[in-house]
């Protein structure tokens, strides 16, 4: 992922080889946006694919899951 962040707002990366993990998490204390790169991000909790924006509020995470091997730099 190489969106910027907000401040406040970190992403860690956990790979299992075939798949990517990104979370997102808002120490903010206020709600964040975050604008996502074109990988083709899967809301891990819902399965829905997200793409855009994604809205962490106060104190929120958001695990998303990508193509370890399609990657676009």
């Amino acid at each position: 992922m190489q969106s910027r962040l907000p401040a406040g707002v970190t992403a860690q990366l956990r790979t299992d080889g075939d798949s990517d993990y990104v979370f997102l998490l808002n120490f903010s204390g206020a709600v964040a946006r975050v604008e996502l790169d074109q990988n083709g991000y899967v809301d891990v909790e819902s399965g829905k694919v997200v793409t855009g924006q994604v809205e962490l509020p106060v104190n929120g995470a958001y695990i998303l899951r990508r193509n370890a091997n399609t990657v676009q730099k």
